[in-house]
């Protein structure tokens, strides 16, 4: 359904996001989308409509979640709820606000860059930093992961738009362009696919060479290149690093390993080793002396064991990343994993 059949008439709307950069970008989007069509966005107190933008890829970010909603409900908030909860749990959703809650899919943002084009994000005046979303869904099939079902197969968007929406955020100000999407170094691998399918014509462009026509655009800014997948990075990494030398693009590697374990990787469906990892790591590091590198553990997988667990500590020690994100496992509804037995 078009957002804006959505919303109705004019409202005065709160917004709230929870989760990742993509979801920021899906925030924006949805502003500028619902300010095109006459609606005022307003602060809580002030609004007689909230958009709650949900995160569900962890148990404890969908308690924050659930627990707004309940929290909302009882201050007699109307509440419209977009994020991918509403396409991985859409029967919690009701649980809480009704079976006749509105929501908004990630699907429906997706379709809004087609069905209204030339509209571009929205952000707060001053606003130095914009988050753009260079593709959707992912090309993984992660045994732990609800994200695949709410945001489905990759689908890169054309490198025109998105320069489009680089160029219109610079003009309004901006100064840092966080590109994002649930797997950055995938982009365009869903047209390689199509090619091979209908066996024609050359390579389509690939995160190094996206990158490459982002610095290009003139003006002061710079770039930040969201999370990347060991499985996709190790295919482009030399070209992404030549495009990473540019000035206009931070340093800055988030590459999530999820396991020191070739075994629990395996099980997780991750289709790389910890080797590949460590290799990735190494090549960044002798590429670019000052660099920071983010990568993310999981800890407490069904079967992860406690030499799984040390051969995840070996890793880190080896690896010494600047930042470390840790989850503890959390199983999420209609996955495999969460049909997994505990081995600890």
């Amino acid at each position: 359904m078009p957002i804006n059949k959505i919303f109705g008439e004019h409202r005065k709307i709160h917004f709230e996001t929870f989760g990742c950069t993509s979801n920021v970008a899906d925030t924006m989007r949805l502003r500028a989308v619902l300010k095109k069509n006459g609606h005022a966005i307003a602060a809580e107190d002030e609004a007689d409509l909230v958009v709650v933008n949900t995160c569900t890829v962890a148990k404890r970010t969908e308690l924050n979640v659930t627990k707004r909603l309940k929290e909302l409900k009882e201050n007699g908030k109307e509440v419209v709820v977009a994020g991918c909860m509403t396409s991985a749990q859409p029967e919690l959703v009701k649980s809480i606000l009704g079976n006749a809650v509105a929501m908004v899919t990630p699907q429906d943002i997706h379709n809004s860059y087609s069905e209204e084009e030339g509209l571009e994000q929205d952000f707060d005046p001053g606003c130095v930093i914009s988050a753009i979303p260079i593709a959707i869904g992912c090309v993984g099939e992660c045994s732990y992961c609800i994200v695949k079902r709410a945001r489905g197969d990759l689908i890169s968007y054309e490198p025109e738009k998105i320069l489009e929406r680089v160029k219109s955020a610079l003009e309004r100000g901006v100064r840092e362009v966080r590109i994002t999407s649930q797997d950055c170094s995938a982009y365009g691998w869903d047209w390689e696919c199509e090619q091979e399918q209908a066996n024609f014509g050359a390579s389509r462009l690939k995160l190094p060479g996206l990158l490459d026509l982002i610095t290009a655009i003139k003006g002061d800014f710079r770039i930040r290149v969201g999370m990347m997948n060991p499985f996709t990075i190790h295919h482009i990494l030399d070209e992404l690093l030549d495009a990473f030398d540019s000035d206009k693009v931070f340093k800055f590697f988030h590459v999530p390993v999820q396991s020191g374990s070739d075994k629990v990787l395996i099980d997780m469906k991750r289709n790389y080793k910890a080797a590949d990892f460590v290799e990735i790591v190494k090549k960044i590091k002798q590429r670019f002396e000052y660099r920071t590198i983010c990568t993310d553990f999981i800890i407490g997988f069904p079967t992860e064991t406690v030499d799984a667990f040390s051969t995840s500590l070996n890793l880190l020690r080896l690896v010494r990343p600047e930042k470390v994100n840790i989850t503890r496992f959390s199983p999420r509804p209609g996955t495999e994993a969460s049909k997994l037995k505990d081995l600890l």
